[in-house]
């Protein structure tokens, strides 16, 4: 049998291929930016108007109406999954079928990781929680930070092994974010619809599912089709349609590109101006330790020690008081310009910080080896921040946290070099 030219897996191949190179951890950046939305319900954070909401408005949007499209489209993680099952069967000639049964049995595992990382995780703030993402982003990112995390390195290792055997094993069984896809796109309007009066018993169909639906019950599977529409080209008597609202449509004529193109600009391309403004309005400040109030503690600590001295003589309580005036006095940090090096994505991230009467008055990115799109949000927003809030303790950004928390790291290394002990240690 002379095989069939899919055009719209070609297109998908394509798509895949620029979601992985522009867009590698959008699947992190969504399932982030859900936990900030829920941490925000429960008051534990401050809503932020962004470029990852945009983002996760439009992909839910899609999802409603076609489905897991992100999944099947965009995901660079299951993307690297699917053609590492795909580049083994056909090189090794593997064909591994897993039973009905238990591949049911073991999808059912992805909404128990739903809820363990909701509540265990999210609403509890216990911090162990293996996923193969961190482990790919370390190597995506060149940080290689195996120590730190090893489980995530385990599972990373065990999802691409089982995905020899599986296609998309991690989409199928263990994806929390998946499972969520699933639950709101069980409504969807794009489906598959097979009709049994012309098929044979190829099941060509049922063989060429990354999910492993299986196409005689395909009705019973709406939330884990991931709209690659495989099942529909590479059916030999063309007896699947794929239907959007009951109405018939040719895949290689959808408008799935199109979306992909308005996913992408829509979550990357939004004004950062709109974004500042409306956080300025809507956002309600938050409380915290100021850069201003910790000199002041450090001083405060300074006095206490030196009354709580022992009263020898009346010389040495006099002597005690001027030098604990001189030390409440006396500034923390000394004026000037100094830099700092964080860790974010990649090594390498330099800030330079301007320190005037012990006042963080500008922060600027020296240089820095993070992927431009994912850092363009953290670099304009934490360095202001720190500056209004005069502390290292702010927010972060759903979905850059590396990079977000890579600026603080470079900060704090400036504020020890700023520190009049350790220029005067430097001096000597």
């Amino acid at each position: 049998m002379t095989k069939k030219v899919m055009p719209t897996q070609i297109l998908r191949f394509f798509i895949q291929l620029i979601s992985l190179i522009f867009f590698p951890f959008s699947f992190a950046m969504l399932l982030s930016q859900i936990k900030s939305l829920y941490l925000v319900f429960l008051g534990k954070e401050n809503f932020q108007f962004n470029q990852n909401f945009i983002m996760l408005i439009v992909t839910l949007t899609i999802t409603i109406f076609l489905g897991r499209f992100f999944c099947g489209w965009v995901c660079a993680f299951g993307s690297i999954l699917e053609w590492t099952h795909f580049l083994t069967k056909k090189i090794f000639k593997m064909r591994f079928e897993i039973p009905k049964k238990l591949d049911s049995f073991l999808k059912m595992i992805k909404y128990l990781a739903l809820v363990y990382l909701i509540v265990i995780v999210w609403t509890i703030g216990k911090t162990f929680y293996a996923e193969p993402w961190d482990a790919f982003d370390n190597l995506l990112s060149l940080n290689f930070d195996i120590k730190t995390y090893l489980p995530s390195f385990v599972f990373f290792v065990f999802v691409l092994i089982l995905s020899l055997f599986v296609n998309r094993a991690h989409c199928r069984y263990f994806c929390p974010l998946g499972a969520i896809f699933n639950i709101i796109s069980r409504t969807k309007l794009l489906f598959v619809k097979k009709s049994n009066k012309n098929c044979g018993k190829c099941s060509i169909c049922s063989s060429m599912c990354p999910m492993g639906i299986d196409m005689n019950n395909v009705e019973s599977y709406k939330g884990e089709c991931i709209a690659c529409v495989k099942c529909v080209e590479s059916c030999p008597r063309l007896n699947i349609e794929l239907n959007f609202a009951k109405t018939k449509i040719e895949p290689q004529y959808t408008s799935v590109a199109a979306i992909a193109g308005v996913f992408s600009l829509a979550s990357f391309f939004a004004t950062s101006s709109s974004i500042e403004l409306f956080n300025q309005k809507f956002s309600p400040s938050k409380p915290s330790t100021t850069f201003s109030q910790s000199i002041q503690s450090e001083n405060n600590s300074s006095l206490q020690e030196n009354l709580t001295e022992p009263e020898n003589t009346s010389s040495v309580t006099q002597n005690s008081q001027e030098t604990t005036t001189q030390k409440s006095a006396s500034k923390i940090y000394k004026d000037g310009t100094y830099t700092g090096e964080g860790f974010g994505y990649r090594p390498g991230l330099v800030v330079q910080v301007t320190i005037k009467n012990d006042k963080i008055t500008d922060i600027q990115i020296i240089s820095h080896h993070d992927t431009p799109n994912f850092a363009q949000l953290p670099f304009e927003i934490i360095p202001k921040e720190i500056i209004e809030s005069q502390s290292t303790n702010v927010d972060i950004i759903s979905g850059a946290t590396r990079t977000s928390y890579g600026i603080i790291m470079a900060v704090e290394d400036a504020l020890r070099k700023a520190k009049i002990e350790n220029t005067e240690s430097a001096q000597n």
